[in-house]
């Protein structure tokens, strides 16, 4: 369902571009990425193999025909010497066995009838193996849904940095007229009319450089949603700071259900053993039951009256005395491959649980930055306002009102690198556990 949801975003979205929500830039990307789709296809191989595993379950039919001319047939030699000499009739030294054309048929019917579990536990790996390939897609998934909802953290924060350079170009160029107004009313120096002029400079590279950022954020979230390169993006919504997280018991707890790392690691050992079981099995011996039909005939003409037909069933078993230990030795391989990915699973959730606590703490220390930032933000903006009235009329310097103006600027800038981390983190949190907040 949510794949045919992003069809509609793709489809939906014109050449003139749209508001395009957080979900909606989730939903397109999910609906067009190439690493899905070859995960898909990794899955789609998985159901193919557990196909032919059990294709060994069904009957085998195998047929063959031939039709010959010899050109030289063949013969019995009869030494010289080998018959009494005193035979009433004589016998060429050659004799023919065979006419000049033969031909002949077969048809042959063969069923595994039991394998001792060579059988049902390959079919057993296989099963874990679709398992596991579905674990990873989910994974994929995840990874693809932070890499695209921070990616359009960034374009958001992007913007807004873009829109602190320019209103900081702003205010120098707005300084710098009611300087030159006083200038020319004898009430500034010429001197401080150029320090402002060549602030004003040294602002524009950042405005620059602020609009390349925006712009290589915008283009990475279109390459992650598939959007074309030059497709305008109109962004909806904003940075949030306040989000409801559920308590660190409860994220804890969902991590380990819904996780899909931890889950692929334990589907992981479960297919090395299982892998190894069948392995093991494959020594054992296989009873089948086999049927064949043969027709043949050897004349210069071949018709109905002179065709020979041979016929047999019967049971065959088929068993491995001595392989030289290859595979015991395979079978100890997978079962330490079991190991291993058990080890990893109790190292990753051990991550995953600092992993989740550090995006916990993240939030809780962001909020406070936050909060003590929009109060410092208040009073920078209230001491910009009344530093720019007394500018107006001579009563504080040109250095002075951009002292004030940078600070202003600095906080804002300081705020935003604040507010990304903190979306950041509740998208780590999202990810980890797969609880929306």
């Amino acid at each position: 369902m949510k794949y045919f949801f992003g069809l509609l975003v793709v489809l939906s979205y014109g050449s003139h571009g749209f508001s395009l929500t957080l979900d909606e830039a989730v939903q397109k990307g999910l609906a067009t990425s190439e690493d899905l789709t070859i995960r898909k296809l990794e899955i789609d191989l998985y159901k193919e193999n557990l196909s032919e595993i059990q294709s060994t379950l069904y009957p085998k039919i195998s047929g063959s025909a031939q039709f010959m001319h010899y050109l030289e047939k063949p013969v019995i030699t009869i030494p010289e010497g080998t018959l009494p000499a005193e035979l009433p009739f004589s016998v060429p030294d050659e004799i023919p066995i065979a006419q000049d054309y033969a031909g002949e048929a077969s048809l042959t019917v063969q069923q595994v009838i039991y394998t001792f579990g060579a059988i049902s536990k390959g079919i057993e790996a296989a099963r874990q193996s679709i398992n596991l390939g579905k674990t990873v897609e989910e994974s994929a998934q995840d990874d693809l849904r932070e890499a695209i909802k921070n990616a359009y953290f960034d374009a958001l924060a992007a913007d807004r940095a873009l829109q602190i350079a320019r209103d900081s170009l702003k205010n120098a160029k707005e300084s710098e007229a009611l300087l030159s107004q006083g200038v020319r009313g004898g009430r500034s120096s010429q001197s401080d009319l150029i320090r402002i002029r060549s602030d004003i400079q040294i602002r524009r590279p950042a405005v620059t450089q602020k609009k390349l950022q925006r712009d290589l954020a915008y283009d990475y979230l279109r390459f992650l949603i598939g959007a074309k390169k030059d497709e305008p993006l109109k962004l909806s919504e904003k940075l949030q700071v306040s989000r409801k997280v559920p308590t660190s018991s409860e994220l804890e707890s969902k991590m380990i259900a819904n996780q899909p790392k931890l889950k692929a690691l334990q589907q992981k050992a479960d297919l090395f053993r299982a892998s190894a079981a069948a392995t093991e099995a494959s020594f054992n011996p296989t009873l089948a039951a086999f049927g064949n039909l043969t027709v043949n005939a050897q004349s210069e003409d071949i018709n109905a009256d002179n065709l020979q037909t041979v016929s047999a069933i019967g049971l065959q078993l088929n068993f491995k005395l001595y392989d030289g230990g290859t595979n015991s030795s395979q079978k100890q391989q997978q079962m330490i491959e079991s190991k291993k990915a058990e080890q990893e699973l109790k190292l990753s959730s051990r991550q995953l649980k600092l992993g989740l606590n550090r995006a916990l703490a993240s939030v809780n220390t962001l909020k406070e930055i936050l909060a003590e930032i929009d109060q410092a933000l208040t009073l920078a903006d209230r001491s910009y306002k009344i530093s720019l009235k007394r500018f107006r009329v001579g009563q504080t310097t040109p250095l002075e009102l951009n002292d004030v103006e940078r600070s202003l600027t600095q906080l804002k800038e300081t705020r935003l690198d604040a507010l990304l981390k903190l979306n950041k983190a509740y998208v780590t949190i999202e990810k980890l556990t797969g609880v929306a907040i």
